[in-house]
């Protein structure tokens, strides 16, 4: 899975002018095969609208820096399957509250979300991520971060 991903990466071609990037149906594609995720979300990710993403996949490109935010989630699916096959997302499992959720996570995989989803957001790579406290009372969590 993660080969396609690597592939409709590779295989996005800017434009003579620099200003739009072809290829967006596969990269599209590759994203929804390796995630399950609807247009919908994939348009979240994007930071666009459905329509935005239909327009990607009906002719197969986009103004580059409307895409910046998809090429980027794209790049860390890829990253992240090569580092040893975890996925980014899974289906949320059935808690009754958040803090029951939370409670079921360990510590490190908590951290290592924050991270990738920070760096991933950010573009800046981070040194740390640590959960320097975490507590949760009347079902409200509260997490406290060092982040360096």
């Amino acid at each position: 899975m993660n080969s396609n991903i690597s592939t409709a990466i590779a295989a996005l071609k800017s434009s003579q002018d620099g200003k739009t990037i072809k290829g967006t149906r596969a990269l599209i594609s590759a994203i929804q095969e390796r995630t399950g995720f609807p247009q919908s979300r994939i348009a979240e990710i994007s930071q666009c609208s459905v329509a935005g993403i239909q327009r990607w996949v009906s002719l197969d490109s986009g103004q580059k820096t409307r895409l910046a935010p998809l090429i980027q989630y794209a790049r860390s699916l890829a990253e992240q399957s090569e580092g040893g096959g975890v996925a980014i997302e899974e289906p949320p499992m059935i808690a009754s509250s958040f803090a029951e959720a939370v409670r079921a996570l360990t510590l490190g995989d908590i951290e290592k979300e924050f991270r990738s989803s920070l760096q991933r957001l950010s573009g800046v790579a981070l040194e740390t991520c640590e959960i320097t406290r975490l507590e949760s009372r009347d079902g409200i969590v509260n997490f406290e971060l060092r982040i360096k």
